[in-house]
Parts: C-alpha cells; sequence; structure tokens
C-alpha cells in the first residue's frame, strides 16, 4: 500500500509538473516548458509510465519547434513516435505524424510533409479526435498554399476552421483565419487578406499565443509593402520581431530582420540595409535555413558591389 501511494504521488507530481510545462510553452516561455518537461519525464521514466513520458518528450519537441530548431524538433518527435507506437496510442502517434509533417514542410520536402499530414489525418479520424483531424487538415492547407494552389488551399482551410468551430478550439481557428489571409494574399486579394489577419489577431490574442499574435502582425506588414506603405510595414516588422524575441522564435526573428534589411535597401540605406542583412544571416545560420542565410549573403554582395556604397 505504500509502494502504491508513493508511486501514485510521484504520477500525480510528474502530470502536475508536465502541465505547467504545456502551460509554459502556449505562453511562449520555452526555457520554462523545456526545464518543466523535462523534471517530469524523469519522474514518468522512475515508475514506468511510458505513455506520460512519451508525451513529454513530444512537449520537448514542441519547444524545439517553437525556437525553430528542427533538428532537434524531429529528433524527439521521432523518439516519441516509437514509443507510443510500443504502447498503441494512436492519438499520440497521431501528433507526432502531423509535427513531422510540419517539419517536412518547414524543409520544403513537400512529399513528406504530405505523407506525414495524410497519415495523421487517417489516424485522428480513427479515433474521432476532431481537433486533430481538423490540424492535419490546415497542415495540408498550408502545403497546397506553398504549392500554389490556392483553391484547395482555401477548401481545406475553410474545412479546418468549421471543425475547430466545432470543439471550440480559438487558436485553431486564429490559424486557419491566417492561412485564409495567406490565400487571399496569393490570389492578390489584398481587401480579403488584410480581413483574415485582422480576424485571426484578436483571437491569438486572446489565448496569449505569441508566435501567432507575431505571425498575424507579419503578414500586416507583408500587405502593407505589397501596397507601397513602407512605414507602416516598418513598425509591423518592427512589432512582430519583439514578440518573435520574446517567444524565442528564431526564424520569425530573421524573416521580419530580412524584410527590415529589404526594406532599408528599397530607401538606399546602405549601412542599415548591411546591419540587417548580416543579422539576419546569422539568425538563419542559428537556426538551422541555409537558404535564407544564403539569400541574405547574396544580398551583402550586391550593396558591396554598388559603387555608391
Amino acid at each position: 500500500m505504500t509502494c502504491f501511494q508513493t508511486l501514485r504521488d510521484i504520477g500525480g507530481a510528474a502530470r502536475c509538473i508536465k502541465n505547467l510545462g504545456t502551460i509554459a510553452l502556449k505562453c511562449s516561455d520555452p526555457a520554462g516548458a523545456r526545464a518543466r518537461y523535462e523534471e517530469a519525464q524523469s519522474l514518468f521514466r522512475r515508475i514506468e509510465d511510458i505513455r506520460h513520458e512519451a508525451g513529454c518528450i513530444r512537449g520537448l519537441a514542441d519547444v524545439a519547434l517553437q525556437c525553430s530548431d528542427l533538428v532537434g524538433a524531429q529528433a524527439r518527435y521521432d523518439e516519441a513516435l516509437l514509443l507510443f507506437r510500443q504502447i498503441g496510442d494512436l492519438r499520440g502517434e497521431a501528433n507526432c505524424l502531423r509535427k513531422l509533417g510540419t517539419i517536412a514542410l518547414r524543409s520544403s520536402d513537400y512529399q513528406q510533409s504530405r505523407e506525414r499530414c495524410e497519415q495523421a489525418l487517417r489516424l485522428f479520424r480513427r479515433v474521432a479526435d476532431l481537433t486533430g483531424a481538423a490540424a492535419s487538415l490546415q497542415n495540408l492547407g498550408e502545403l497546397a498554399l506553398a504549392d500554389a494552389n490556392s483553391e484547395v488551399s482555401r477548401g481545406l482551410f475553410e474545412e479546418a476552421l468549421s471543425l475547430f468551430g466545432k470543439v471550440g478550439c480559438v487558436h485553431g481557428e486564429a490559424s486557419c483565419l491566417l492561412g485564409l489571409g495567406d490565400v487571399a494574399l496569393q490570389c492578390s486579394d489584398h481587401d480579403g487578406a488584410q480581413r483574415h489577419y485582422n480576424e485571426a489577431l484578436p483571437l491569438y490574442q486572446r489565448t496569449g499565443a505569441v508566435v501567432g499574435q507575431a505571425n498575424s502582425i507579419r503578414r500586416l506588414g507583408d500587405l502593407a509593402r505589397r501596397r507601397f506603405i513602407h512605414r507602416d510595414a516598418r513598425e509591423r516588422y518592427d512589432e512582430a520581431l519583439t514578440l518573435y524575441r520574446q517567444a524565442g522564435d528564431v526564424l520569425g526573428q530573421a524573416e521580419c530582420t530580412q524584410r527590415l534589411a529589404e526594406i532599408a535597401l528599397e530607401r538606399t540605406d546602405y549601412t542599415r540595409a548591411r546591419l540587417l542583412y548580416e543579422t539576419a544571416a546569422e539568425l538563419f545560420r542559428q537556426g538551422g535555413f541555409p537558404l535564407g542565410e544564403t539569400n541574405c549573403r547574396a544580398a551583402l554582395i550586391r550593396i558591396s558591389a554598388r559603387s555608391d556604397y
């Protein structure tokens, strides 16, 4: 009885610590989330609770993904995936597959991304998980958007938005609205894009999703650039950059800094453009995004080659 009581107490404490990690992650506190997940994982391993240990590993992968550490995130998701499969946890398996699809998309491996997300969607439907199914549809919408298939992308985002609405997932609704804004922007529907971005932003604010807020604001900056309102664009990028720094999102920081560099270059402010491109290149390097770093280095070469610099 004493042994059982001890094990139960350890498990209960570990679950509380793991939940604190999830809260920290949602509040964009990656360091706090990482510490909590690692502490909980150690406790779950001590009592041989494989399912919850796998959940902690997946949480650590989520932290890495939020910080744009794609290599670290993939290794953690793969590790958690094996454990979930070992115990036959289909929902856990599906969540890992979906996140691996997200990483593949960010790495421009569209085939792998589609395979992973479609696998996840089948598993989520099998266990009647509407939230997971909606998230998988959203990912497939992002994939179609990256492939410039606007109509398919719009349909997937709308289907996912409807499912998120049914289960009351505000964060999911915000992400789909952001996606619909991207579709509108791709189709040069600037008014539609602005409407969707402005709808998404307060939902992200309501859930305390710092990265979501930054993504919305950055896109409003992109829209302002399309309309040649550069002052508004700079203000939006600066605002988003502050939020990305708060969340520890290296890729977001790099992309905002690169956009600010492009605006400085358009204004022939070569000194500022050089400084911003150098900063962006280093951020892309830190985050493991060689293409972004290469583009920034190429811009620096063009600046140096200008006779009036």
